[in-house]
């Protein structure tokens, strides 16, 4: 292999990152011809990425790839988690971070996600001391504040959401995540600016609202 390969492999994984490469022909749902990924790692992060670019099919070809070379792969157990979740797929999203929970018991963000991962899949208030468990937790307000108002929403109580979206962005005012829920939670109490949240959300970043799947179904 030439030495210039693993500079190859940074200018491919920048283009990724930038939306610049083309999907290949007849598969809508995946990513351009890239670097190949070697490593647990480095299918985990590709798997990430496509996830987040709203790509699932062939982010859980990643994320699973990750997994048959590292069972033990957090992160990538995280994500594809997560993927379910996004595609209201609840039974295979509680398995999935119930066994993030499993590989990385210390982790605020993976309690947050079991909290609306669990009410997604169970429709009651069981999941919440997930949520309560992550307040305490070392980590950030408004990912805490932003799960918590995502369970509630689920739970239809988008009152009590919207407190929990305001107190996630008097934390961190340019939380997306936090400010499209909060889009959602006053559209829930019938008010119209909720259309702006939502919108001024997607205009930076259309994930923004991945994870809010199950929690905006009627």
């Amino acid at each position: 292999m030439k030495k210039t390969g693993a500079n190859s492999f940074v200018v491919l994984w920048v283009a990724i990152l930038a939306g610049c490469a083309s999907p290949r022909h007849g598969d809508t749902d995946s990513a351009s011809p890239v670097a190949a990924a070697v490593s647990a790692d480095d299918f985990a992060r590709r798997g990430h990425m496509l996830a987040e670019a709203g790509q699932s099919q062939a982010a859980l070809r990643d994320l699973d790839a990750a997994l048959r070379l590292d069972p033990q792969h957090a992160q990538a157990t995280y994500d594809r988690a997560m993927v379910h979740h996004a595609a209201g797929q609840s039974a295979a999203a509680m398995a999935g971070i119930d066994r993030a929970v499993l590989l990385d018991p210390q982790n605020a963000r993976v309690r947050n996600a079991r909290c609306v991962i669990q009410v997604a899949a169970e429709r009651n208030d069981a999941g919440l001391k997930n949520c309560y468990h992550a307040m305490l937790m070392p980590g950030s307000a408004a990912e805490a504040q932003t799960a918590f108002g995502q369970a509630l929403l689920l739970l239809g109580r988008p009152r009590e959401a919207l407190q929990a979206f305001d107190a996630a962005l008097k934390a961190e005012p340019t939380h997306l995540t936090a400010r499209y829920g909060r889009g959602i939670a006053r559209q829930r109490t019938g008010d119209a600016e909720g259309n702006a949240d939502v919108q001024e959300a997607m205009k930076v970043s259309p994930a923004a609202g991945r994870t809010f799947a199950a929690a905006s179904a009627p």
